[in-house]
């Protein structure tokens, strides 16, 4: 039995092939680490003949290219914006726009994801550099009145054509 309803599950774990399968049940996507495992294809061989759907997600000093091959086998890849992950409140690194670029390029059918750092500030410039959808946490948790600045994300994401 699926219970999920359109969500996605980031696993920020080592050796994410120990549990992958356990979030096949409640998440309609789930995005692992590349630097997370040695047994990368093994972890994406998890998914095959699977309704959830694989995304694959790079610290900002990884390379891409290092893993071309195997972006072939996702539909979504999540750029992280921040040199340290694991917590909210990390400063944007602009060195994601040219990650943004490059991933296009190299993947142009991949839906891009950016994560860390996201604000109202950035946003613009986020989108117009290639990314498809924008993971937002400190700039509405930690806004004066958070279910304003969620709504005004809403509509930003909705005039500028993002889901």
């Amino acid at each position: 039995m699926r219970l999920a309803s359109n969500v996605e599950a980031h696993l920020m774990v080592q050796s994410p092939e120990e549990v992958v399968g356990e979030w096949f049940a409640v998440a309609d996507r789930v995005l692992v680490h590349v630097e997370a495992t040695s047994h990368l294809d093994e972890v994406l061989d998890f998914f095959d003949g699977r309704v959830v759907e694989p995304g694959l997600v790079f610290n900002l000093t990884t390379p891409l290219e290092q893993f071309e091959k195997l972006l072939e086998r996702v539909r979504t890849v999540q750029l992280m914006a921040i040199n340290e992950i694991g917590a909210q409140g990390h400063p944007f690194n602009e060195q994601v726009f040219e990650k943004i670029k490059v991933l296009r390029t190299i993947a142009p059918n991949v839906k891009i994801q950016v994560d860390g750092g996201v604000t109202f500030d950035n946003a613009e410039q986020l989108i117009d550099s290639g990314a498809d959808r924008l993971v937002v946490g400190s700039a509405i948790w930690r806004a004066d009145d958070p279910l304003v600045a969620l709504k005004k994300f809403q509509s930003y994401a909705s005039t500028r054509g993002q889901a």
